[in-house]
């Protein structure tokens, strides 16, 4: 089951992201390491995997907890009808089970995660789980909507071959542009590691859901805003995500600033060797200097 889904056009940016746990029925919010889960890698499945490129494109971390897969990233599909100029995506989140001679096949449910023009998305992604440092694996994907739709008339489906994204840890740095005024002057540096799986546990604690997903955490440096100059990494809470991780090609973080405002940052690796990040969006919010930005930050 997808426990988190989301929709962009293919000129849209991820600027609610970070926040859409808070305006769900999330009761209960809690990070657990999850000590059984072992991480099966962060690959690129087909196309870049940025959600800006062209479809067909999808990416994702991999987790096992036993024999439970669980994938988290992003995916953008073509609409034959054309109703949605250039496509559409979001995340994606699925699920699978591994059988014992290592195959699985890993699905988001119709109705229950992506939906583009109104049109339900059925993601499948069937493969053979990578053994531990594994430089690629194979595999088939099909990404449609039921017949007859109209909102999104897709049918994605071919073989793959996934490439690995190298383990993110760095310093990238850049100069942003004001989203609404074009300014400029601002410049960002963020530090950046990732870590082991991680179990977001959603829900109540008497129906709690699992939710695996690569943490990564960092600290942030800002230049040219008045109101702050540093932050670290915000931990989860039921009212603001927070939830730093990395999923296939994109890359979600909030930082505390030392003025108590969130710096939120949505972000994509144009490559598997995470070169440069472009910010689709990062935003400050809560604080006296509130405002959105863009621009892409370089590896140092």
């Amino acid at each position: 089951m997808s426990i988190i889904a989301r929709g962009f056009g293919l000129f849209s940016v991820f600027a609610v992201i970070p926040l859409l746990v808070g305006c769900s029925t999330v009761s209960e919010l809690v990070p657990v390491t999850a000590p059984t889960a072992s991480s099966r890698g962060n690959w690129n499945i087909v196309g870049t995997g940025a959600p800006t490129s062209s479809p067909p494109s999808l990416s994702f971390s991999l987790i096992s907890d036993g024999n439970q897969l669980y994938a988290n990233g992003s995916v953008q599909v073509s609409c034959s009808n054309t109703v949605l100029l250039g496509g559409g995506g979001g995340g994606v989140n699925l699920t699978g089970e591994i059988a014992s001679d290592g195959t699985f096949q890993l699905t988001d449910p119709v109705g229950t995660g992506l939906s583009l023009g109104g049109d339900p998305v059925q993601i499948v992604v069937s493969g053979t789980v990578p053994q531990s440092g594994a430089s690629s694996w194979a595999g088939t994907y099909s990404m449609t909507t039921p017949a007859g739709s109209v909102g999104c008339a897709a049918n994605e489906t071919g073989s793959f071959v996934a490439a690995p994204y190298v383990t993110l840890d760095g310093t990238y740095a850049g100069p942003l542009v004001a989203a609404n005024t074009g300014a400029t002057g601002v410049t960002v540096s963020i530090n950046v590691t990732q870590g082991a799986p991680v179990d977001l546990r959603l829900g109540s604690p008497n129906s709690p859901q699992n939710f695996y997903y690569l943490p990564v955490s960092g600290t942030a440096s800002v230049s040219g805003i008045p109101c702050f100059t540093h932050g670290s990494t915000a931990v989860p809470t039921a009212t603001l995500a927070g939830f730093n991780n990395i999923g296939g090609s994109l890359v979600e973080m909030t930082f505390v600033m030392d003025d108590g405002s969130h710096l939120v940052l949505n972000g994509t690796f144009a490559d598997t060797q995470e070169s440069s990040l472009n910010l689709m969006l990062i935003s400050v919010i809560d604080g006296q200097c509130s405002g959105g930005y863009s621009g892409t930050l370089t590896r140092q």
